[in-house]
């Protein structure tokens, strides 16, 4: 699965063309009736016995209420699509079919700007967040992780990333956080008071300077 799904991330971005699934049957539906040893191989490799992908194009936006409300939609029923299905050895996906035509301009920079393109690794939103959390201009934010992934980045990106810093930011308890720093980095003796059902009442902490001071006058 892992080489068809390179090839097709391949073909994607020659083809200025965003895919998705629109259906499959897993390879155990497929071998009902020839039980599978367990761990069988081909289930582990292949997971599918069917596969079709669909233009993200492909299919219409059924209109909500009265469907007086214009909406923004990428479909647009376009007729591409690719159907894979297990080959005759049941040892690898083959293409079964494939309609290659679509009813709209396939166009690489409107290709980067789809959603998935500008998905971001896992590395360089950890990063763009504590940026943001460090109440980092966005702007600057927006256009260090452009440079940084090669991808399309949006002023909305870089909102819902913002967003995601402020969530974690509210249901993080930071204490234990500042106590750590405190202790490890700046050498401090850390006090931290609360009540019995473990609330926050204060802390109280003296680095070196703060000691040498309190010795004097002691």
């Amino acid at each position: 699965m892992d080489e068809l799904y390179q090839k097709l991330e391949q073909y994607k971005v020659d083809n200025s063309t965003e895919l998705s699934i629109d259906d499959s049957r897993l390879i155990k539906s497929a071998c009902k009736g020839q039980r599978l040893a367990e761990g069988d191989e081909r289930e582990k490799a292949l997971k599918y016995s069917e596969l079709k992908y669909v233009c993200v194009a492909s299919g219409t936006c059924k209109p909500r209420g009265r469907g007086l409300r214009k909406s923004r939609t990428l479909k647009k029923g376009c007729p591409f699509y690719i159907r894979f299905r297990l080959d005759k050895d049941r040892q690898a996906l083959e293409v079964k079919d494939i309609q290659r035509s679509h009813n709209h301009e396939l166009n690489a920079n409107l290709f980067r700007h789809y959603p998935r393109q500008r998905k971001l690794q896992t590395i360089v939103e950890a990063d763009a967040i504590q940026l943001l959390k460090a109440k980092a201009d966005k702007k600057m934010v927006r256009s260090k992780i452009a440079i940084e992934s090669g991808k399309v980045v949006t002023m909305r990106d870089v909102h819902n990333l913002a967003q995601k810093a402020k969530t974690d930011s509210e249901g993080r308890n930071n204490l234990q956080d500042v106590v750590d720093l405190l202790r490890n980095e700046f050498g401090c003796s850390v006090n931290v008071h609360q009540d019995k059902e473990n609330n926050f009442l204060g802390m109280m902490f003296q680095d070196t300077a703060m000691k040498t001071s309190f010795k004097s006058y002691s």
